[in-house]
């Protein structure tokens, strides 16, 4: 089946995409262009800036590499515009993965939904929405620093669970490593999807319980939260 990546153009997702493409020659990508959000001193924190120069070294050499040289690539306005809509709807025999897009529409969803997947950063059975890794470590919810692969329902990551892979730290792990820990364990949980679905053995688990909805976390909790992650 072919592979279809759904996301946005960022350094954690195009070194996914990279990865898969190394596996998997009939890869395509639907990007959507992020929404243009200036920097506010109420949300965003320097620690994100740090991450996100630090990922584009160690992953990229500092080169500012795009999708397209690593995958079939279409871009939107938006994931749920009518021409992604008429895109995505011609396409067959299609294993979708949604990686960081905004959330989508019951109609996207619904043109192959036993074969719509999204990956969640995070337990969506204690914490569901934005920044889900940062508030379990605001509240010392440690064990919860997994990776979540689940099918893609009109709930916000509420579908049924496919597999969670647990986060490793070290005492040299620092805050700007999580979403390099996270991103690696995506790429191996939709490996181990596309070879269970090849194989007819994919298994999915009903979650118990739906988590709380959290939103983005402002930047005075993003800096107590650091030094919560600091003493881990």
């Amino acid at each position: 089946m072919k592979l279809v990546i759904l996301t946005t153009e960022t350094p954690h997702h195009t070194f996914f995409v990279r990865e898969l493409a190394k596996e998997h020659n009939n890869l395509n990508v639907v990007c959507e262009y992020p929404k243009i959000i200036k920097y506010d001193y109420k949300v965003n924190h320097d620690y994100e800036l740090r991450r996100d120069k630090y990922e584009k070294k160690i992953w990229f050499n500092d080169q500012h590499n795009k999708l397209e040289e690593y995958a079939s690539v279409k871009r939107f306005d938006s994931i749920n515009s009518i021409e992604s809509y008429e895109y995505l709807k011609n396409l067959r025999n299609c294993i979708f993965v949604v990686f960081g897009t905004r959330i989508i529409k019951k109609d996207i969803i619904d043109l192959n939904k036993n074969y719509f997947f999204n990956l969640h950063g995070g337990d969506p059975t204690k914490y569901r929405g934005l920044d889900t890794h940062l508030w379990s470590i605001y509240y010392k919810d440690f064990s919860s620093l997994v990776t979540t692969l689940h099918r893609l329902e009109e709930g916000v990551d509420t579908g049924e669970i496919v597999e969670k892979e647990t986060l490793i730290f070290d005492k040299n792990t620092s805050l700007i490593n999580l979403r390099i820990l996270n991103t690696e364990a995506c790429v191996k949980l939709v490996k181990n999807l596309i070879i269970n679905i090849k194989n007819k053995s994919l298994k999915t688990v009903k979650q118990k319980k739906n988590g709380k909805y959290f939103s983005a976390m402002p930047t005075n909790l993003k800096e107590k939260t650091i030094r919560i992650f600091n003493q881990f």
